[in-house]
């Protein structure tokens, strides 16, 4: 086969992976680089390399290993969302419900009195004061 040819076949392999792993053209072409390097035409088949010795690899295990090589230059996963299942509407069943004189004896309870209050934060200063 012509040496242009291959190079060609390789750039053009190496050029759409690149383009899977980053959206960012510069990330890619050095992406390419990379992984150009690593391939090679036998049999008029794409082959992985290393060093230039045939590997058993295929061209996902050598997508798989630029990934952990150039973490940097991949992008991620693009996922959006923080990954919580959704609630799918049944608010209404955990939802809890207590009588109006019940809830206004809760507010009455919990909240002091203006006047306690006032007299809580002059102990307060006076204690700090003292």
């Amino acid at each position: 086969m012509n040496a242009n040819i291959i190079q060609q076949k390789i750039q053009a392999e190496s050029g759409k992976i690149a383009a899977s792993l980053t959206k960012d053209t510069q990330r890619a072409s050095l992406l390419q680089q990379q992984i150009s390097q690593r391939l090679s035409v036998v049999d008029d088949e794409l082959r992985v390399v290393d060093n230039g010795q045939l590997t058993v690899s295929t061209i996902e295990d050598l997508t798989s290993t630029i990934k952990q090589q150039y973490p940097f230059l991949v992008d991620g996963s693009q996922a959006v969302g923080g990954g919580a299942a959704r609630s799918e509407g049944r608010a209404e069943e955990r939802a809890k419900q207590i009588s109006r004189a019940d809830f206004e004896a809760m507010g009455r309870r919990n909240v002091p009195s203006s006047s306690n209050r006032a007299v809580n934060f002059l102990m307060i200063k006076e204690a700090n004061n003292g």
